[in-house]
């Protein structure tokens, strides 16, 4: 899904990523605690309880929660003042310091809850208390590895710090009772409980730097804390630090990499029946097999277990509602629109039911657009596109890299409908949005510029459309590398323009470097391979060459027939290999390809209607003789 050509199915920045590999039940250290032992005697009872009668009445827990003060406090809001007003992000400043209040008040009132629920109701044992102490505490270290960030950010990570902030894990499970007696204790000597605080602190960080995009540091930080956690042999924090890597590497591209890091993570956590964290890694799991591998039947095959992950670890809703979505993305993927919207709206009314300032409500509504805009419901796609556009602006800001995201689910809603100008107008605020937060080599403007430069075809302008892709292309080789599938993506689109153009030798050099990289980058099999092949296809076909079209359309056909993916997609290959075959004098095995994409369409229902017409027409017209 992050790898779409249509920019309205991409998976938003990174924003359901990071939930999907987001934090989970935290430990620290534990707090040393002690407790009477047992008094002999109704005398030294009685002593006992004169002198507390006789004693100064202290509360306990009136300074419990001291330890915000020095992670968030008015001089720290004071101070980040000036950097946000210095990146002309004084919007974001805002909504950052209202997250931030909100997540320190429920903190302190946590913590205060959990300590009078020991000292004061004498509902919970001292070793609860513990616990709870313990949750917090590193919910403390996640929200100080958060602000040492956004202190010495520069202005694109300041301006979409809202989004940030809003990722930091929720400090409810704190009140879990059962989760934290399961959890997995810290070590048992101090030596080691000070390593697992220090590593934990340093991967806090790591998350961080991952969620604020910087990848290769959040690698290289979670890399060297798994070491230490090996030695340590501290499961609990391996497994956590294999999952942040196995995010930053998904960013970075290196899928079999970030695979063998996450299933060696559930692994880890299921050794340690830590029934929070394999419910975590559950639900990744089918995001990352689904739509990041894109190999459908392999991430159905993963919901029931994480289905029972999740009710096994308490069954929070925030969390069936991230696994709803996920599966609703694979079901999208496999081209079954109604099983995906069902398990789409599931997941949008789990969120809101919890929150209705949940940040992935815009998210759900704008995936629920793109599915719109897939069966070819404009008007229901615009509207829950302009619904996410009110939520992310009404809960991020404007100026908010999301809200660019809804304006180009907009701009395809209008290219859609053929209003070109509009779809133009909507692609040119979103890139505005993304130059002003990330500067000019962001991967969001190379997208920006691939979209542009499809407008620029359909009006004509081939310089253009090339101009716009090799704009794309640049962005994309400096931001992730030489052999990413991004790269391979704007190779195709150039190859592609260049065929139009009748520059066939250079179309098919770039054409057959976009296949190389898809077939370097994804397993053999893979949907993407079928893209690569069908595009050079076409050139081939543009270039005269009918028989290495056909081959290469005969090995996406059996690619996407084995893959069980979207059926119209299957048909768009049948339809295309059955007009160069007839070509080649194969009519007969072209008609039967040309009907079998004809039934596909017919059953597509809206989405396919404008395919059927044309399969229908070419049918008319080219009766087997």
């Amino acid at each position: 899904r992050g790898l779409a050509a249509d920019p309205a199915r991409r998976w938003p920045t990174m924003d359901a990523l990071l939930y999907a590999f987001g934090g989970a039940l935290g430990r620290r250290r534990r707090l040393a605690g002690f407790a009477l032992a047992g008094v002999a005697g109704a005398g030294a009872a009685f002593a006992l309880a004169a002198f507390a009668l006789a004693g100064p009445q202290v509360d306990a827990c009136a300074t419990s929660a001291r330890p915000l003060d020095a992670v968030w406090s008015p001089a720290r809001r004071e101070a980040l003042r000036g950097p946000f007003s210095a990146a002309g992000a004084d919007e974001a400043f805002g909504k950052s310091v209202d997250l931030l209040d909100r997540f320190g008040n429920a903190w302190a009132a946590m913590r205060l809850d959990a300590c009078r629920a020991t000292h004061d109701r004498h509902e919970q044992s001292a070793e609860l208390l513990d616990l709870r102490m313990l949750c917090l505490d590193r919910r403390l270290s996640q929200l100080a590895a958060t602000l040492e960030q956004l202190g010495g950010a520069a202005a694109p990570l300041l301006r979409d710090a809202p989004r940030l902030i809003a990722g930091l894990s929720d400090v409810g499970i704190c009140a879990d009772t059962e989760a934290l007696r399961a959890a997995v204790r810290p070590p048992d000597s101090a030596a080691s409980r000070q390593q697992a605080a220090r590593l934990e602190a340093d991967l806090d960080r790591a998350f961080t730097m991952d969620a604020a995009g910087a990848a290769a540091e959040a690698r290289a930080t979670s890399e060297r804390v798994i070491a230490e956690a090996r030695v340590l042999d501290h499961a609990p924090l391996l497994a956590e630090a294999l999952q942040v890597l196995a995010s930053s590497l998904i960013y970075l591209g290196e899928l079999d990499a970030a695979g063998a890091a996450l299933d060696e993570a559930l692994s880890v956590a299921s050794r340690a029946q830590d029934h929070q964290r394999v419910a975590n890694i559950s639900v990744a799991r089918v995001h990352f097999v689904g739509s990041y591998r894109q190999e459908v039947a392999a991430a159905l095959a993963l919901v029931r277990p994480a289905e029972a992950a999740v009710a096994q670890a308490g069954d929070d809703p925030v969390q069936r509602a991230g696994l709803h979505l996920n599966v609703g993305l694979v079901y999208d993927l496999a081209g079954k629109r109604d099983q995906a919207r069902t398990e789409l709206e599931t997941a949008l009314a789990l969120y809101r039911q919890q929150d209705p300032d949940q940040p992935h409500i815009g998210d759900v509504l704008h995936d629920l657009a793109a599915l719109a805009l897939d069966g070819g419901d404009y008007a229901t796609a615009r509207a829950q596109f302009e619904e996410a556009l009110v939520v992310r602006e009404r809960l991020l800001g404007a100026g908010h890299p999301l809200v660019a995201d809804s304006l180009v689910g907009l701009g395809a809603v209008a290219r859609r409908e053929g209003d070109n100008a509009l779809a133009r107008t909507d692609y040119e605020r979103a890139a505005a949005i993304y130059r002003e937060v990330y500067g000019p080599e962001h991967p969001k403007l190379g997208a920006c510029a691939n979209n542009l430069a499809i407008l620029d075809e359909l009006s004509g302008d081939l310089v253009a459309a090339t101009r716009h892709h090799e704009q794309a292309l640049a962005i994309r080789r400096a931001t992730y590398g030489a052999d990413h599938p991004l790269v391979a993506q704007s190779l195709g689109a150039l190859g592609a323009l260049l065929s139009l153009q009748g520059k066939h030798r250079e179309a098919l050099t770039l054409l057959e470097q976009s296949l190389a990289l898809r077939r370097k980058a994804f397993p053999a099999g893979h949907p993407s391979i079928a893209i690569g092949l069908q595009n050079l296809a076409a050139g081939l076909g543009a270039s005269g060459d009918l028989s290495g079209a056909v081959a290469r359309r005969r090995e996406a056909l059996e690619i996407l027939a084995t893959a069980k993916g979207d059926p119209l997609d299957l048909a768009g290959v049948r339809f295309a290999l059955a007009q160069d075959l007839w070509s080649l004098g194969t009519r007969r095995e072209a008609s039967t390809l040309a009907r079998q994409a004809r039934d596909a369409y017919a059953a597509g229902g809206d989405a396919g209607a404008e395919p059927l017409a044309r399969v229908a027409a070419w049918l008319a017209a080219h009766r087997a003789r």
